[in-house]
């Protein structure tokens, strides 16, 4: 490209004329700008964004070239735009801390105080006495699923459901449930204790894990702390139990169901024996009378 145009320029001044010299001129200005634009095209890489805007030349000046008259075309010039503030305003937006929405406050939960009617242990309430909800039936007829709480009382007296409490079947206590630490007979906000929660209980009263872990009489003075007039506060009577339609033990044993079966074929639970000093802890077939006492299901700190 450059050779025919050195061409042509030493054609044009050999002719000496003034319209060659002007031609010749023209073309130089012309193809200096077009290399020029393409060098600039071709290193420029850098990922800016441009706007392209035509800058008018007022002036009629105009070329005159053969004899013909053209109005100069209107250069064109590239305004850069930054990306930078736009990059600023994203990340500020990224980094705000986003708003609590409402549906998690919603399901915030409160941690709330012992009820009235339980004692404090640790992190738990224990109501402060054995339940005596429903019906007194006689202790030789078994507790059904009939839509009524059933009860016994020892000797068939309900007096000592006022002083002891009531004596309940398993299946009766559990209202036909086989779910640890269910409501069952238990008022609204409070569950049976399971067989973990009596080892929580009975840890924060000095018992080792392994102490409680263990079956039959365990740990050293547990049994009298839970016991009527111990330091806990429990005040466990000694109530007996029945079975068989007879009724056992009263002022001498006493058994609290939980609500935890056993891993046996048999159809047994776990229950715990405050007395001698230990608590003991055992199995028993679910058709026995014993006390239920009750746990609330809140959290407490």
């Amino acid at each position: 490209m450059k050779t025919k145009l050195y061409a042509t320029i030493r054609k044009q001044l050999r002719s000496s004329s003034k319209t060659g010299i002007v031609f010749a001129v023209g073309i130089i200005l012309a193809t200096s700008g077009l290399i020029y634009q393409n060098q600039s095209r071709t290193t420029d890489k850098s990922p800016h964004i441009f706007e392209s805007r035509s800058i008018t030349n007022n002036s009629k000046s105009t070329n005159k070239i053969d004899g013909s008259e053209k109005q100069p075309d209107a250069p064109v010039v590239f305004i850069e735009k930054s990306t930078h503030d736009n990059k600023k305003e994203s990340e500020k937006d990224d980094n705000k801390t986003p708003e609590p929405k409402q549906h998690d406050q919603d399901h915030k939960i409160e941690p709330k105080k012992c009820d009235i009617s339980t004692i404090k242990i640790g992190t738990q309430c224990w109501m402060k006495t054995n339940l005596n909800v429903g019906t007194m039936i006689n202790g030789s007829i078994d507790q059904t699923n009939n839509s009524i709480i059933e009860k016994y009382c020892y000797d068939n007296d309900p007096a000592n459901c006022a002083t002891y409490g009531g004596l309940y079947q398993w299946n009766e206590m559990m209202q036909y449930s086989r779910i640890e630490s269910v409501q069952g007979i238990c008022p609204s906000g409070f569950h049976l204790p399971s067989d973990s929660e009596w080892k929580t209980m009975e840890m924060f009263l000095g018992m080792t894990q392994l102490q409680a872990d263990a079956e039959g009489n365990r740990g050293t003075d547990q049994g009298a702390q839970i016991l009527m007039g111990g330091t806990s506060g429990l005040d466990f009577p000694i109530t007996g139990y029945s079975g068989g339609g007879l009724f056992y033990g009263i002022n001498f044993r006493t058994w609290i169901w939980t609500s935890s079966q056993s891993n046996s074929p048999l159809d047994w639970a776990w229950l715990r024996g405050p007395q001698w000093g230990q608590i003991s802890r055992d199995l028993e077939g679910k058709a026995a009378g014993m006390p239920a006492r009750c746990i609330q299901s809140i959290l407490v700190i």
